[in-house]
């Protein structure tokens, strides 16, 4: 990691780790990296919890529509894709005006608040990875394991989860992806509190007057964790991706 180092002859740097431990240690106007580092993997993992099942029973409900009121399944297909027609920080800004109208000092001593964001941007990729596969599901398998009797909690667990896989896989990392990389509603939601992610702690270092010359190599040293993340989420999947699908999950 680059440092700077002012001269009179002009700014010059130098590879050290001095930005990495600037930015991996607390001081009085910025929290540690491994705080931010904490609170953007519990948030993700929230969100996981909770966009997986309800993106998947949002896209069950939408498929099992489609075939009895088509216009309906549509006008909720696209009720669901709201979310990408707005920016996040419009989304933060629903939520934080959401908690102070109900309780602001409830929610805002609650580490989760966040997550609540989080989940409403990350839920519609969800349905959009899950909603094509089911539809390529050919009935046949359900319709002859329904002839041999097999109850649809065994159904669903031993047919329909095995051929969705890889779907489920991908929306598993794009969900911890998105959550974590997450700034415009995070900024939101957590300008007055302390729970800082990898993302807000970035926009804090730039955000600090240059004379520090720590600031930019720290602030380099949050985004490289942050792409190393992103990296191994991404890569992890390639063994799952078939040959015989083209590429395709």
């Amino acid at each position: 990691m680059a440092s700077r180092e002012s001269s009179a002859s002009g700014t010059t740097y130098s590879w050290s780790t001095a930005g990495w431990e600037y930015a991996f240690t607390s001081t009085n106007s910025l929290p540690s990296a491994w705080d931010a580092l904490f609170n953007s993997v519990g948030y993700a993992l929230v969100a996981l919890v909770i966009a997986l099942p309800l993106g998947w029973m949002l896209a069950q409900y939408i498929c099992d529509l489609e075939k009895v009121k088509p216009r309906l399944a549509r006008m909720l297909d696209v009720f669901t894709m709201l979310p990408f027609a707005v920016s996040s920080v419009m989304i933060g800004l629903g939520v934080m005006l959401g908690m102070i109208r109900i309780d602001a000092e409830f929610f805002y001593s609650l580490w989760l608040t966040p997550a609540l964001a989080h989940v409403m941007i990350t839920t519609p990729f969800v349905v959009r990875i899950i909603l094509p596969a089911l539809r390529s599901i050919d009935p046949m398998y359900d319709e002859c394991a329904r002839t041999l009797g097999i109850s649809k909690f065994k159904r669903f667990f031993t047919i329909k989860v095995p051929m969705l896989r890889g779907s489920i896989l991908i929306a598993t990392i794009f969900t911890l992806a998105m959550s974590m990389g997450e700034f415009g509603a995070s900024w939101v939601v957590t300008r007055n509190s302390d729970w800082t992610t990898l993302p807000i702690m970035i926009d804090s270092l730039r955000s600090i007057p240059y004379n520090n010359s720590l600031t930019a190599p720290a602030a380099n040293a949050v985004a490289s964790v942050l792409m190393i993340i992103a990296l191994i989420l991404f890569i992890s999947t390639e063994k799952f991706r078939p040959r015989r699908d083209g590429g395709m999950f």
